[in-house]
């Protein structure tokens, strides 16, 4: 998955990088810079919650 999310990013149009891509349900549209940060954001958020319930369960 992320060798193609790689391939997706090096392929994008360096001309649409200021085009809307996709449509977050509480942001509107975001360009694909912002769409990549706000995954990332959200991964990060979930590996936190992770962790967390992981240090629960090894008590």
């Amino acid at each position: 998955m992320r060798r193609q999310l790689e391939q997706v990013l090096h392929e994008f149009p360096g001309t649409k990088l200021n085009h809307t891509v996709f449509r977050h349900p509480r942001a509107g549209w975001l360009t694909i810079g912002q769409t990549v940060a706000s995954v990332l954001d959200h991964t990060l958020h979930h590996q936190q919650q992770l962790n967390r319930i992981s240090k629960v369960l090894k008590k």
